[in-house]
């Protein structure tokens, strides 16, 4: 059983039937194009429709780009069967899909869907989700404040830190540049691709795969 959120896990298991019913059993990847389509067929879910509409709350009703396909009652009936075999079926994501994914799970395992589509419309270039955001009048901006971001950063950082020192003694001065580094990324992620690449140089015997290896599960 899958820990991501319902509603998150409902609309991975559309795309992937959508991408069943135009690709055959043999694709792939899981598109943005797959991705909105998924979202589109549940225009009418009031659970849906709260998430989008909280992104986008400059508009009364969420607008769709033209390219996107508007089925009947019998292609959705067919859609939802193929669901059953999708749901067996592993598809990767795109890799804006999976990068949008990755830093929505960072900040909650469960990976809600408002989350995920956040920093994927935030992180891609994608010509269909750029429409996507104009025809509803862009993104609303985060009412966070700077404070509240660097506090947050902060809180992740000194965690780092503290779990790091559990396991290290002697690399006060080591965990002091990862956690550095750590901040930097975090206020400045990339649009895609790993977060950050870091790179432990020394001599032998100095604990270098020892901190690699407690930086990655920390």
């Amino acid at each position: 059983m899958s820990d991501r959120h319902q509603l998150t896990e409902s609309i991975i298991s559309r795309a992937k039937a959508m991408a069943i019913r135009s690709g055959g059993e043999q694709v792939g990847h899981l598109t943005v194009e797959h991705f909105l389509q998924a979202l589109y067929s549940f225009e009418d879910d009031d659970e849906v429709s709260q998430v989008l509409l909280g992104l986008f709350r400059n508009v009364e009703q969420i607008a769709w780009p033209d390219e996107l396909e508007t089925f009947t009652l019998a292609e959705l009936d067919e859609i939802v069967r193929l669901e059953t075999l999708a749901r067996e079926k592993k598809i990767n994501l795109s890799s804006e899909l999976s990068s949008a994914f990755v830093c929505a799970q960072k900040i909650d395992d469960q990976v809600p869907l408002g989350l995920w589509l956040k920093h994927l419309f935030l992180g891609s270039n994608d010509p269909l989700l750029e429409e996507f955001k104009e025809i509803n009048g862009g993104m609303v901006q985060s009412e966070e404040s700077l404070f509240d971001q660097w506090n947050s950063i902060q809180t992740r950082v000194d965690k780092l830190k503290a779990e790091l020192g559990k396991h290290l003694t002697g690399q006060s001065t080591a965990i002091s540049m990862l956690a550095r580094a750590y901040r930097l990324r975090c206020q400045f992620p990339p649009a895609s691709g790993p977060t950050g690449v870091v790179t432990l140089l020394g001599p032998r015997h100095v604990s270098k795969l020892k901190l690699a290896q407690a930086f990655a599960e920390a």
